[in-house]
């Protein structure tokens, strides 16, 4: 027992390293009218940057934060963030959203919400009777608006019934289940008991929520962060199943450096981060405990995020950990259940793998077209090949099918199958068009991966083999032996100008088969930007192999 207390000590002591480490900075970018706003690059303050009112007033209130308990420059903070916050909001509990040009229009915010819910209960005491009124005030009309979501959507078509799962609306519950617990409206709770025992039936064996038709590595992370704290307040049996369902997925589907496998999400593209949102429930296995001190030691070792909601979210970790010690459970060959994706880590390697095929989404921004199938991650060179799904980019996409006269005819799988899954090796097979392809990848050691691709016909026109590279376009790409910049220009290579290699910081490829070009700048759809643009901190390369009938292509990765 002593042993598991001083275990639990030691992660909240991690967590609190993280909330502290930050506070100078958040302190310094709040301006005189209450609002956290460090970044003047943005156009005006996100709600985003007002949850750190969370973490500032937990620090506050904990004898372990050191020279921040009972600082009252934290609780002025506080203050002054609320006052700012309430005078923002509209009378309906709605907020506007006024950050850069970003795709929401004005909505109540479940998050905030919850973040001020939970901060009031700690500084309930130090404030006066009329600031406590207007806490209860603006608290109390963000509850009734989420509570209004709730009750509209309950009582509308089965939720989830397309097997799609909103993670804001499970925070939305979430919130409103907590609200009742504070205020006193079981009806509230008994609200979100019905909608949040759907949620939990409708999770994948797999350990994760469907959206946009299959899963999302980064969004996952906020739907189980949402159940661990319903877990924790109900201790429903049933949300600690659906947990450690989800705990399994992520110590899957996670790369060494702590982000999120973006091969197989539908959403997000590969982020290079750690996550923030971290379900804290994840702690009370001895598998989830190690993930995520794991998860700690490498958001201590990377930048601050410029969004804030990550840092405040992070708050939950430092209060609610448990007290089990840590076991690796790191799965190094892993396949769903399903057999829809699988990752293989070995010698310093992570190759992931995706048999998810959808159809092109017109409904929704956000889904993205499932139409990479393969990465590859080494731990001296950060993602090597892949990047993550985008929307309407055949550029993208794992494989693309080009009729005779070279336009295009598809550029996604209509189906997929994982053929073999080994401790090195896997192999992937897919149906474009009426063509049959087959991707094979070899881990050989700590400094070689092997890819190769088999085009099996019937061999209408020309399938071509794309390979998004992620590069760091300030350094630059080496190929036919000439240095290249990599800038807004346009760059494509192609015969004696590319060669057959391609050197990057510490890797190189090489390639044999095939008809090769190089392209640059790739830039994907941003569904966060209203108009769907992406700047040059997300462009990728893509190399470009045509094959024809029965041809072959093969590819070796070096790290140098």
């Amino acid at each position: 027992m002593e042993q598991k207390e001083e275990h639990a000590r030691s992660t909240q002591a991690m967590a609190l390293e993280y909330l502290m480490r930050h506070v100078p900075t958040v302190l310094e970018g709040q301006r005189d009218d209450g609002a956290f706003f460090p970044f003047p690059a943005w156009e005006n303050p996100s709600r985003y940057h007002q949850y750190c009112l969370y973490p500032l007033a937990y620090l506050y209130v904990t004898p372990e934060a050191d020279a921040y308990y009972e600082n009252p420059a934290l609780l002025g903070a506080v203050r002054a963030s609320m006052r700012y916050m309430s005078g923002l909001q509209l009378p309906d509990g709605r907020f506007p959203h006024n950050s850069r040009g970003d795709y929401w229009d004005d909505s109540f915010d479940e998050w905030w919400t919850y973040f001020a819910l939970e901060t009031w209960q700690f500084i309930h005491d130090y404030l006066t009777p009329d600031e406590n009124t207007l806490w209860e005030g603006t608290i109390r009309r963000g509850v009734e608006a989420c509570v209004q979501h709730v009750q509209a959507t309950l009582a509308g078509p089965e939720l989830a019934g397309d097997g799609n799962v909103s993670n804001h609306f499970v925070w939305t519950m979430v919130v409103v289940h907590l609200a009742g617990r504070v205020f006193r409206r079981n009806d509230w709770r008994q609200l979100s008991e019905r909608g949040l025992q759907r949620i939990i039936e409708v999770q994948q064996p797999g350990g994760y929520w469907h959206e946009g038709g299959g899963p999302t590595t980064l969004y996952n992370f906020v739907t189980a962060a949402a159940l661990s704290i319903y877990a924790l307040d109900s201790n429903n049996d049933a949300a600690w199943r659906a947990i450690r369902r989800a705990e399994n997925f992520h110590l899957a589907f996670t790369y060494p450096n702590g982000a999120p496998v973006e091969t197989i999400d539908g959403r997000v593209r590969y982020t290079g981060r750690a996550m923030t949102i971290v379900p804290v429930g994840f702690t009370y296995s001895p598998e989830g405990q190690a993930y995520v001190q794991h998860q700690i030691d490498c958001l201590l070792q990377q930048p601050f995020e410029d969004g804030y909601q990550g840092y405040a979210f992070f708050t939950d970790v430092a209060r609610h950990a448990g007290s089990v010690m840590p076991t690796d459970g790191t799965l190094d060959v892993y396949t769903l259940p399903n057999r829809l994706a699988c990752i293989v880590r070995a010698q310093d390697w992570a190759c992931a793998a995706s048999a998810i095929v959808t159809s092109p989404s017109a409904d929704s921004r956000w889904w993205q077209d499932r139409q990479q199938h393969m990465s590859l991650w080494h731990r001296r060179s950060d993602l090597i090949i892949g990047g993550g799904n985008t929307k309407g980019q055949p550029l993208f996409s794992t494989l693309v099918l080009e009729r005779a006269d070279g336009t295009l005819e598809s550029y996604l799988a209509e189906t997929a199958q994982l053929r073999r899954v080994e401790p090195m090796s896997l192999t992937l097979s897919l149906n474009i068009g009426r063509e049959q392809v087959e991707l094979l990848a070899r881990i050989d050691d700590v400094r070689t991966v092997r890819l190769a691709v088999l085009w099996s016909g019937p061999g209408h026109g020309r399938c071509v083999w794309q390979l998004p590279l992620w590069l760091d376009h300030s350094t630059g790409i080496d190929a036919g032996g000439t240095h290249h910049a990599l800038g807004e220009a346009p760059l494509m290579l192609g015969g004696e100008k590319l060669g057959n290699e391609l050197k990057h910081k510490s890797w190189r490829l090489r390639w044999s088969g095939g008809e090769a070009s190089f392209h640059w700048p790739a830039l994907p759809f941003n569904p966060y930007k209203k108009d769907g643009t992406a700047d040059l901190a997300s462009a990728q390369g893509v190399l470009r192999i045509g094959l024809r009938q029965s041809q072959q292509a093969r590819v070796t990765i070096t790290i140098r």
